[in-house]
């Protein structure tokens, strides 16, 4: 009596060497999709969390804070630098966050880019992906609908400029 060996073929090892890979290459697509979609909320709350913490200060005050770093200080709102990506670049460095401010003082947006290549808007309070390139605050600044206005860059040149 003739007994066939035990323990499994090279064909039957390869075979499961190609589903495992397979499966891993379906992981890591979903995983960046999620993780993508995880950068871009975290952008978007923190859009809504400085723009209530400007809203609040235009509130308390008459008068949105000006378009400078010290009066944007002294809002004292957080941000997540993780992620911003770069985002808008005006000729000398790169620009991820905008705030721009009518000079009317009627109105205010913040415009954001992430690390995943989207922009979002926020502007009355709600969260809009920006349709536009990233470019300088001139095209910026007024297809969000604030023009004529002021602006400040809250991420400029590789740092933040406000805390």
């Amino acid at each position: 009596m003739h007994k066939r060996p035990r323990g499994f073929t090279i064909v039957e090892l390869l075979i499961v060497i190609v589903v495992i890979a397979v499966l891993a290459a379906v992981t890591v697509v979903a995983f960046n999709g999620i993780n993508a979609r995880a950068n871009s909320s975290a952008l978007q709350a923190d859009l809504r969390g400085i723009y209530a913490k400007i809203a609040l200060a235009q509130a308390d005050n008459g008068t949105a804070p000006l378009a400078s770093d010290a009066a944007l200080t002294a809002v004292g709102f957080d941000v997540d630098t993780t992620q911003y990506g770069q985002g808008f670049y005006n000729g000398t460095g790169y620009y991820n966050l905008l705030y721009c401010r009518s000079t009317d003082n009627t109105s205010f947006a913040l415009v954001g880019w992430s690390k995943t290549n989207v922009g979002f808007v926020v502007k009355g309070g709600s969260v809009t992906s920006y349709a536009g390139v990233p470019a300088t605050s001139a095209t910026v600044c007024p297809a969000v609908g604030i023009n004529p206005y002021t602006v400040f860059w809250i991420y400029a040149a590789g740092a933040w400029q406000v805390p």
